[in-house]
């Protein structure tokens, strides 16, 4: 990241955002949804997001490698998902907004030759948060 910092302010360029997205959450913070269980996902085209960019530093970020979910297209071609419901299920002590945090570390450090199993998100719950520390 160093060299990217040190080439784009040598240029001068600065950080902008790509894209925004929003769901609704409760007092809990737990994502709200819809009638058919599904979380729906909004976005405000015509906010001015560049506020928010300032206050981001080089140091801060990190690529983002998107995959697309299963393609409709490729039948040779499928992909698994997870919810926090299911780190709920295997950690009963953890909050919703700790079995996102779960979630999204589990994604963070797979391991193809391990994969993702119950295991997998008790251990980082456990790392984390011990049982009961809430």
């Amino acid at each position: 990241m160093e060299d990217l910092r040190k080439k784009y302010n040598e240029d001068g360029i600065a950080i902008g955002i790509w894209d925004c997205s929003f769901y609704f959450v409760d007092g809990d913070g737990n994502a709200v949804s819809d009638e058919k269980g599904k979380v729906r996902i909004f976005t405000a085209d015509d906010h001015d997001y560049s506020d928010m960019a300032d206050r981001v530093e080089f140091d801060e970020l990190s690529e983002v490698v998107k995959k697309e979910e299963d393609s409709k297209d490729d039948p040779d071609e499928v992909s698994f998902s997870w919810c926090t419901d299911d780190v709920m299920e295997e950690c009963k002590w953890l909050t919703k907004i700790q079995a996102r945090e779960i979630l999204h570390l589990c994604k963070r450090k797979h391991d193809a030759s391990i994969g993702m199993n119950w295991d997998v998100i008790k251990v980082h719950a456990e790392h984390l948060y011990s049982e009961g520390e809430i």
